[in-house]
């Protein structure tokens, strides 16, 4: 499914539509786009949609961060922009954090440890268009 998103806004209500139903323990998505696309923004949207209060921000540094949204179900936002594909422990760490079934996995930058659209029940590809509008396309698995 491709779309057009005016705004940042849009594209978080948009995709939040798309995946509301669908998002329980173990769902995993995969974001992929370049660097001031949307991806982490769009992560920030969502986890305020489910509901969570706390700030969310970029885990690039500490790879991942996770946020409680029910006593039994969180989000997790995960970072691999500075992870690299020859660290197998690395790929074995971040594999292990998705088969948490309690969480709802948002996963940034996925290429970088060769994963790929088949690794998540979701794949959104956001390719920005000028100033505020953003190309989002999404694959099923």
């Amino acid at each position: 499914m491709d779309f057009i998103a005016k705004n940042q806004n849009e594209l978080g209500k948009c995709v939040y539509s798309l995946l509301k139903d669908k998002m329980s323990g173990g769902f995993r998505v995969g974001l992929s786009g370049d660097l001031g696309a949307g991806k982490t923004t769009l992560v920030k949207m969502i986890a305020k949609f489910l509901g969570i209060k706390d700030e969310v921000t970029s885990p690039t540094f500490n790879l991942r961060k996770i946020y409680k949204i029910t006593p039994d179900l969180f989000l997790q936002h995960i970072d691999l922009y500075r992870m690299s594909s020859k660290n197998q422990n690395d790929l074995n760490e971040v594999g292990d954090w998705l088969k948490d079934k309690k969480t709802i996995s948002f996963v940034e930058w996925p290429e970088n440890l060769q994963m790929n659209q088949n690794d998540f029940d979701a794949y959104i590809k956001i390719e920005p268009l000028g100033l505020n509008q953003r190309k989002v396309k999404i694959t099923w698995k």
